[in-house]
């Protein structure tokens, strides 16, 4: 019963609460702030001023709440004979976030490596609250049954539940970094996937609540672009390392924000953070690539023929018709916009919910997707409001249609 005021209260917040109260979502506990996290993505149904506020809740040091003694984590999870194979962990952490924090540490040969401790056993006290979260949806889609198709909360909460609970066990960061590097080995000399690389990982020392991996020297792609340090070249060279693993593997991080992309001292760009893993359909990955490719070159009827081949329910003429004046509509003035102009995001969300409301539908995998081109995007916007994201992505799209012949229409 605690648990389903609690989402009352949260939903409350977000959809009908003027000012936000950030600190008392914090307050709530991680499935609180993990929803609140998701909702910061749905410009298409909230207003872009509460998406703004909770998007804050996205931030490194936002959700963060206090550190715990590393000697009392290290007391539960560790043994005296782990402890050996350390001269020195500093107790104060470098990095936290919603449910771990990060130490540096020193190897006995002298190797300076980073130790990942969860700050509690969430898991048993999340599927609860995330079970109970399940429930209201279900009466809010009883009752407004078109969010089910437009918002999809359940889908959202799903993709939550699976995501954090993966995140709550450490391994699943080591299985999912393993999976991301093979990918890469597998490609790297038919594909350009420079300047991509991985952190050294060392599993004889981690487990289910430790691990302990190389400590990158450098910076996340957040800090500097906070201190006008990232060239927009490296974001170019994010987008397409990304675009690979989603629009060729059809597997990709599942949890791109600005703070899990490093770049080292020698520009290599590393993925960290990997324990959300995000796998979406060969009709999906198809799909959009077809539709990110002919808007590129701002083929409009194109890329309704590119969303219809990713729907399972298509329109019918009628439906195409009227869905086609709204598509044009929506698009009339985005040719040669820069990306502080007009979001992609919000374009494609608009575009998604649009073609939902004339009537097609979606599998729920595209939601990872959507996830990370807002996280893209965000980075752009602040790393170079006046590019023009998608006529520089345009090699790119040719490019992967010659990796993968099947995206070609």
């Amino acid at each position: 019963m605690v648990q389903f005021f609690r989402i009352l209260r949260l939903l409350y917040w977000i959809f009908f609460s003027k000012n936000i109260p950030i600190k008392r979502i914090q307050k709530q506990g991680l499935l609180s702030v993990k929803i609140a996290q998701m909702f910061a993505m749905r410009i298409d149904i909230l207003p872009e001023e509460k998406c703004a506020k909770l998007s804050t809740l996205l931030s490194a040091d936002a959700n963060t709440g206090d550190a715990e003694d590393l000697e009392t984590l290290l007391a539960q999870y560790a043994t005296s004979e782990w402890r050996k194979h350390f001269t020195y962990i500093n107790p104060i952490p470098f990095a936290q976030a919603s449910v771990g924090q990060v130490h540096e540490a020193t190897l006995l040969d002298g190797t300076v490596v980073a130790i990942k401790l969860l700050k509690r056993d969430y898991a048993q006290a999340f599927t609860k609250e995330i079970t109970a979260a399940l429930r209201i949806l279900k009466v809010f889609t009883l009752v407004y049954p078109k969010l089910r198709h437009v918002a999809d909360p359940e889908g959202i909460l799903q993709d939550l539940q699976h995501t954090t609970l993966d995140e709550l066990d450490l391994r699943n960061e080591i299985k999912h970094q393993l999976e991301l590097e093979k990918i890469f080995l597998q490609n790297k000399d038919t594909n350009d996937l420079e300047p991509l690389r991985f952190a050294k990982i060392y599993p004889e020392l981690s487990s289910s609540t430790i691990l302990v991996r190389e400590l990158i020297d450098g910076k996340t792609v957040q800090k500097l672009n906070e201190l006008g340090q990232l060239p927009y070249e490296m974001m170019i060279s994010i987008f397409r390392i990304h675009g690979f693993y989603i629009f060729t593997q059809g597997t990709f991080h599942g949890d791109i924000h600005a703070g899990n992309i490093m770049v080292d001292t020698h520009n290599s760009i590393v993925f960290i953070d990997t324990g959300a893993l995000a796998r979406v359909s060969d009709q999906l990955r198809i799909g959009l690539f077809r539709f990110m490719r002919h808007l590129s070159q701002y083929n409009y009827q194109m890329c309704i023929e590119a969303l219809e081949y990713m729907a399972y329910i298509k329109l019918t003429e009628a439906q195409r018709k009227k869905y086609t004046t709204f598509f044009l509509d929506l698009y009339k003035d985005f040719a040669q916009k820069t990306v502080g102009e007009v979001s992609l995001t919000l374009q494609m969300m608009y575009t998604i919910k649009g073609a939902i409301e004339h009537g097609m539908r979606f599998e729920r995998g595209m939601f990872p997707i959507i996830k990370s081109m807002m996280y893209l995007d965000a980075m752009v916007l602040r790393n170079n409001p006046d590019a023009k994201i998608l006529e520089d992505m345009r090699p790119l799209t040719e490019m992967l249609c010659t990796q993968a012949p099947e995206l070609n229409d």
